[in-house]
């Protein structure tokens, strides 16, 4: 049945009828009946299939080959019958020699056809019912391959809403429900052959339509992933993102917009295969700091799902694309980001390699603030390979191209490696609070000092430490500083047994902080108040 409307008419007007109705749409406008999607066979359900259809001792024969007939044709029951009907026909034909045909997408759906059965005039029926629209969404669908997503991707691709028409797909029976993502997002798919029909109809279109629905989907997930990112918690040794590049929209409501990027980590998770997807394209058609910009963005927070090495080609990917096009800088920052994440794969004499070869080139391009990463980066890899001495000179020259950048992360990500070099060196790290010329980093090293001693149970030390630190930020004019370091003097004042100045110091502290947007360390800090807030 192609409609209700069409069925509507044969159904019997007495009670204790029942009928049972079949149709390539939904037949939901009829009163009180049942709906019931088939899903397509298991391939278990594929394999005894086929065996009833060729022969059972011909399938376990060539179990293997039968297997991939049947992962070919996804499970689909006329894929199947038509694959039967040729082998029963031909029954010397070796079931792998006709698996290796369909395993060429371009001409799977040709072998999916005999006498009047053919695959892809039950794909067109359908197809031709859709409003034009639909069709777009439908074709454009293809792009993603066989891989699940969610309604929106299907709006942004066709310049619609996207429930509409995932609505309207479902309905023509070409597009199945996935489950829900880690987000509570529902997830649709194509079939697989559905997939390859959709991308045969998509080479008949014009290639700048379909460069622009791209380009679309790559802006959207490149807005999204910039919400989430501002949204997480991210470290202040990881080079900072650069700014959208100019032009990218989004092509969701502002309230969508808003629900998707609610949990940063399950929408990174949620879409990691449509983001390494579009880092893909946007090299391939020169979109380079769109590429960029979304790998920094979504990469920090899936180089724990998608493996290290594989995040490690990604960023050679980007470099490459980026020397090739002209774009210099995005370069090396991008073998910076491949260098110093190959770090954490113990591959530290490899990325030291690489560290050099950035900072030099940093340098001649006088980006300050990437070449403080790089020698920080780079000081860490010595200091862990057992050569501190040659780390501390590497590690104080971050400290200083940081400071001369003014980006404040890159400052305090410095000093603390500063930090740790120098407790590797045996070096008081006294003479540098009080170095004159640098009074900003001597505000931060202070504070960091004045944290390892709370740590460390020195409990005066960090008193003294923290409050030196807190005047050189309030003269600094730092308010973050200031209110972190009386944070820390509290923590000591509490554990000195003086809970009243611990009190007095603590709630302004928290309050200037959470205004700040400064979050990392409020839980520890909270616990803080109460018991000082308990002990009085």
């Amino acid at each position: 049945m192609s409609d209700a409307a069409q069925l509507r008419p044969l159904l019997p007007g007495r009670p204790g009828c029942a009928v049972l109705a079949t149709g390539r749409r939904t037949l939901g406008g009829l009163a009180g009946a049942a709906s019931v999607r088939l899903a397509p066979l298991t391939p278990a359900e594929s394999v005894e299939l086929l065996g009833r259809l060729v022969g059972h001792e011909r399938v376990s024969h060539e179990a293997d080959a039968a297997d991939d007939v049947g992962a070919s044709l996804g499970g689909l029951p006329l894929a199947l019958r038509i694959v039967g009907v040729r082998l029963a026909t031909r029954p010397h034909m070796p079931l792998a020699r006709f698996a290796r045909r369909l395993r060429d997408e371009r001409r799977r759906l040709d072998e999916l056809a005999v006498d009047d059965l053919a695959v892809r005039s039950s794909f067109e029926l359908s197809y031709a019912a859709l409003d034009p629209q639909a069709q777009t969404a439908f074709r454009r669908l293809g792009l993603l391959g066989a891989g699940d997503f969610a309604a929106w991707t299907a709006g942004v691709l066709a310049g619609g809403d996207g429930d509409r028409l995932v609505e309207r797909l479902l309905e023509a029976s070409l597009l199945l429900p996935a489950g829900v993502d880690v987000t509570g997002e529902p997830r649709y798919r194509l079939h697989d052959l559905l997939a390859v029909y959709a991308r045969e109809l998509l080479r008949r279109d014009d290639p700048a339509h379909i460069r622009a629905a791209l380009r679309a989907h790559l802006d959207t997930l490149l807005v999204i992933a910039d919400r989430c990112w501002a949204g997480s918690s991210w470290s202040i040794d990881d080079l900072p993102p650069m700014p959208l590049p100019g032009g990218v929209t989004c092509g969701l409501p502002a309230d969508e917009l808003a629900a998707l990027s609610g949990d940063p980590v399950s929408w990174f998770v949620a879409e990691r295969a449509h983001l390494v997807a579009a880092l893909e394209r946007a090299c391939e058609h020169g979109w380079l700091a769109e590429a960029y910009a979304l790998a920094q963005r979504a990469i920090p927070t899936l180089d724990v799902f998608i493996g290290r090495e594989r995040v490690a080609a990604l960023h050679e990917m980007i470099r490459d694309a980026a020397s090739k096009g002209g774009e210099e800088l995005l370069a090396w920052r991008s073998e910076y980001n491949r260098s110093a994440g190959l770090i954490g794969l113990g591959r530290l004499a490899e990325a030291a390699e690489g560290l050099e070869e950035c900072a030099a080139a940093f340098e001649r391009l006088g980006a300050t603030m990437e070449l403080a990463y790089t020698l920080g980066a780079l000081a860490f890899c010595y200091a862990t390979r057992g050569a501190a001495q040659a780390a501390l000179p590497l590690a104080e020259a971050a400290v200083r191209a940081a400071v001369a950048s003014g980006a404040l992360p890159a400052q305090a990500s410095t000093i603390r490696e500063l930090a740790d070099v120098l407790s590797l060196v045996d070096r008081r790290a006294r003479e540098l609070v009080d170095d004159r010329e640098d009074p900003y980093g001597g505000a931060w090293l202070a504070n960091l000092m004045a944290r390892v001693a709370v740590a460390e149970g020195r409990h005066a030390d960090a008193v003294r430490l923290a409050r030196d630190a807190r005047e050189r930020f309030v003269k600094l004019g730092d308010r973050r500083g200031e209110h972190l370091s009386a944070a820390f003097e509290a923590t000591a004042l509490l554990a000195l047994g003086r809970p009243g100045e611990a009190v007095e110091l603590m709630e302004p502290a928290l309050e200037a902080l959470s205004d700040l947007g400064v979050t990392r360390l409020e839980g520890q800090f909270r616990a803080t108040l109460e018991a000082a807030r308990r002990a009085l």
